[in-house]
């Protein structure tokens, strides 16, 4: 019968679980700086932010059946999207997704209040991050340039 006579004299390592990802920048003074990836709530650090609070950034369908037009509203996350049964906390500005007699989609925005609620840190539904990377008050959205190379591969279809 054999028996272990073998016993290892290093002293087995606890597990540690992998380190999160996370993105390295530099201070001024040229020192590392880590922060957590979480794109879905913005950071406000030392406050309770406005995406804890479940309020969100969304369009509100204000037009008729093909005549769409939408309204940016502040709300509560888990209220219903359509307007008789809908509460709005602000209104935020408008968007007019039809194009006019001179080719262009018209949008009001109310810039102060927006970047108050930025500031704050409120969740932006997607078509509003959207539009307000293409405004200028946030970084472009992926889906914008993912659109604009759709865009730009059909109008070159009829060309090749």
């Amino acid at each position: 019968m054999r028996t272990m006579s073998r016993v290892s004299s290093r002293i087995p390592k606890q597990w540690e679980p992998p380190a999160k990802q996370v993105y390295v920048l530099r201070t001024p003074e040229k020192r590392p700086m880590k922060l957590p990836i979480d794109f879905r709530k913005p950071r406000t650090p030392g406050r309770v932010s406005a995406a804890d609070r479940n309020l969100v950034m969304r369009f509100q369908n204000w037009g008729c059946k093909n005549r769409p037009f939408l309204r940016i509203i502040v709300s509560i996350d888990r209220l219903p999207l359509t307007r008789k049964d809908h509460f709005e906390i602000e209104q935020l500005g408008t968007y007019d997704p039809i194009v006019n007699t001179h080719g262009e989609k018209l949008v009001s925005l109310n810039i102060e209040r927006i970047c108050y609620h930025l500031a704050k840190g409120i969740r932006l539904e997607p078509p509003v991050s959207q539009l307000l990377g293409l405004a200028g008050l946030l970084p472009q959205s992926p889906t914008t340039y993912v659109t604009a190379l759709r865009n730009r591969r059909e109008l070159m279809r009829g060309y090749t």
